[in-house]
């Protein structure tokens, strides 16, 4: 059966009326501090408001489009200024990989007008904060963060460039996750610190402003000259007509919360004469199902596959039972029950 034939027979008579594109917020007209609204929103809904394209921040808009209102982004350098996560609000390596150790220089790291977020190491082995557009030599690694080997490379680039010339040559930017491998990399350029008094940047770096709810979405959409935390206190973000604003966390106004949500799963059994085994299959038949969903105003869903265990075999033929012509097998159906999982947002009924 043709893959649009096919779909065409999935859709007949599923009914998708009422699982629209729902709005996804709530808007609080009660003035708040932010961590009044956060308590709030996580109380009676999700969590502060986190945006994921334009779509989302025209949403907002349409609600409340002249208004001044907290959404969920924040900063808090103070928590993380000697400490390291891979999640929200912390140091990371350009690499992913989790690792304890940091050595920052004395008073380190100092975050100057909340652009410095990369780091490069000082002569003596120690870590010292940067903004990333600075042009510096780098040091790459070879082999496994568990052993790592690293190169110094003397060409002069930002943090970015670095990090893609790494990834071209090497595997990344120095991972460094010990006393001993800190060692080991400042022994790797010695010679230019003597000849040069250089320094070198290294993988690590920080995600400023990250979405409470653990959100990964990367959009924002800052007021140009945003964010200026010059006074060491606007941490949190205002969603004003304009865009992204950084305040002071004390401030008092309404929010946005994001609203809870119920999922609808639709579980079809299909049968066909393609190879529903077969991966390439399988993406054609989900790409033009979630085509078809979108055509027909549906953008909240998940598409997947979930193949259920194996049968037992049957027990084998008796001797004196007809069996069947191997070469008629290309004719049968071949048969493979899946769960296609799409999800619709809903507002959950208060």
């Amino acid at each position: 059966m043709d893959t649009q034939v096919l779909l065409m027979h999935l859709l007949s008579g599923l009914s998708l009326s009422g699982a629209g594109n729902l709005n996804r917020f709530v808007a609080v007209d009660t003035p708040m501090t932010m961590t009044n609204a956060r308590q709030y929103c996580r109380s009676n809904h999700v969590d502060l408001a986190s945006l994921r394209d334009a779509q989302d921040l025209q949403q907002l808009h349409d609600m409340r489009s002249n208004s001044t209102r907290w959404i969920g982004l924040n900063d808090d350098p103070a928590t993380s200024m000697q400490t390291i996560d891979v999640y929200t609000n912390s140091w990371k390596w350009s690499f992913e990989y989790a690792s304890g150790y940091l050595n920052f220089k004395s008073g380190e790291p100092d975050f100057k007008n909340d652009e410095e977020v990369c780091v490069w190491m000082d002569s003596d082995g120690s870590w010292r904060n940067q903004e990333c557009s600075s042009l510096r030599h780098f040091l790459c690694f070879s082999g496994s963060p568990s052993k790592p080997d690293y190169h110094l490379v003397f060409e002069m680039k930002t943090w970015e460039d670095a990090r893609d010339h790494c990834r071209f040559w090497f595997v990344d930017l120095a991972v460094i996750k010990s006393q001993k491998e800190n060692d080991h990399a400042k022994s790797k350029f010695w010679l230019l610190f003597v000849q040069l008094s250089s320094n070198a940047w290294i993988g690590l770096y920080r995600e400023p402003w990250a979405w409470q709810d653990g959100s990964l979405s990367e959009f924002r959409h800052w007021v140009p000259g945003q964010p200026n935390n010059m006074g060491g206190n606007a941490m949190c973000v205002k969603l004003v007509p304009d865009g992204f604003i950084c305040t002071d966390c004390r401030d008092v106004y309404p929010f946005f919360c994001t609203r809870a949500l119920k999922q609808t799963i639709l579980k079809i059994t299909i049968s066909s004469d393609l190879d529903l085994t077969d991966p390439n299959v399988q993406d054609n038949i989900l790409q033009q199902f979630g085509a078809t969903l979108t055509n027909a105003g549906k953008t909240d869903f998940h598409l997947s596959w979930s193949v259920p265990p194996k049968r037992k075999p049957e027990p084998a033929a008796a001797a004196d039972e007809e069996v069947c012509d191997p070469s008629s097998s290309a004719l049968m159906s071949s048969a493979l029950e899946i769960s296609v999982k799409t999800t619709f947002n809903q507002s959950q009924q208060n």
